[in-house]
């Protein structure tokens, strides 16, 4: 079966259903429409400098260091702390205390579950809004990573390390256990002639070292890349370049300086159906908006 026809068995508002269809949108219960490029279980931690094009959802607390950008909206069970100069092209929609720090400035409205306090030179509209809820995501990240992990495999590989550049065709790839790339390494996945997406379903860990460079070519005009991690988490090294949207049941935790990007500007993004998610100082995730 298909990815496509595999996702179209969830219900038609879950999350990675939407994510894997239409770019990364996720469209809630009241019709809103959301592109995350970051969804957590549990709390979101985002480094200085670091940029999200999309937007974060936490089912606990979000916090944005100095000088970050985020391009869409910050929706947090718990409270909201942006450092200084940080810039939210969205709404900030906090369950608890939100903190703005000297000179950040949100976009659009700010919603807070307790009080809302503003640095010198922070700017909003305070204007209250209806409560968004995260959490519901978490189920349907859930079912999602099952139905994928429950696709026949055209190719099983061992656990391990790839320690050299390597090169895969489209398909479903089963890994019955841990994957390492080493730093330094080029992972290619060549479409080819062939119309196929790449799915990674790897029952351990992933790790991309330092430098790792995941690059696609001869990319068709639908072609995904999934790594479906259904057993704990994801790290990516410092200056490692990561195509792919990356689903973890466990923590998922970006190096400085990294990226994680999809396929022809679409559909990259990193979830953790479970625990927390961390971007390094200098960290890109999500696709950037067309001009």
């Amino acid at each position: 079966m298909s990815l496509l026809a595999v996702l179209s068995l969830l219900a038609p508002v879950a999350a990675v259903a939407q994510i894997a269809q239409t770019g990364g949108q996720i469209i809630d219960e009241a019709g809103n429409v959301f592109k995350p490029s970051i969804f957590a279980s549990s709390y979101v931690t985002l480094s200085a400098d670091s940029t999200v094009n999309g937007a974060v959802w936490s089912g606990a607390a979000t916090t944005v260091g100095a000088e970050a950008n985020i391009q869409g909206s910050v929706v947090s069970e718990a409270a909201t702390t942006l450092g200084a100069l940080v810039v939210v092209n969205g709404d900030v929609d906090s369950g608890a205390a939100t903190t703005l720090g000297a000179g950040s400035v949100v976009d659009g409205v700010v919603t807070s579950g307790a009080a809302t306090t503003y640095g010198a030179g922070a700017i909003s509209n305070d204007i209250a809004y209806p409560r968004l809820n995260p959490l519901p995501v978490r189920q349907d990240l859930i079912e999602a990573q099952a139905s994928l992990d429950n696709l026949d495999p055209d190719v099983t590989l061992l656990p391990g390390n790839i320690a050299a550049d390597l090169t895969f065709s489209p398909g479903v790839y089963s890994i019955p256990g841990p994957l390492s790339v080493s730093a330094g390494t080029t992972v290619t996945l060549d479409a080819g002639d062939a119309e196929g997406d790449f799915i990674f379903n790897i029952s351990g860990y992933v790790t991309f070292g330092a430098g790792v460079n995941v690059v696609v070519e001869n990319a068709k005009e639908g072609t995904r890349v999934i790594w479906n991690i259904t057993g704990t988490y994801i790290s990516t090294g410092a200056d490692s370049n990561i195509i792919g949207l990356l689903l973890a049941n466990g923590y998922v935790s970006t190096g400085a300086n990294s990226t994680v990007k999809g396929v022809n500007g679409s559909g990259g993004g990193v979830y953790s159906a479970t625990s927390y998610i961390t971007a390094g100082a200098g960290a890109i995730i999500g696709d950037a908006k067309e001009k």
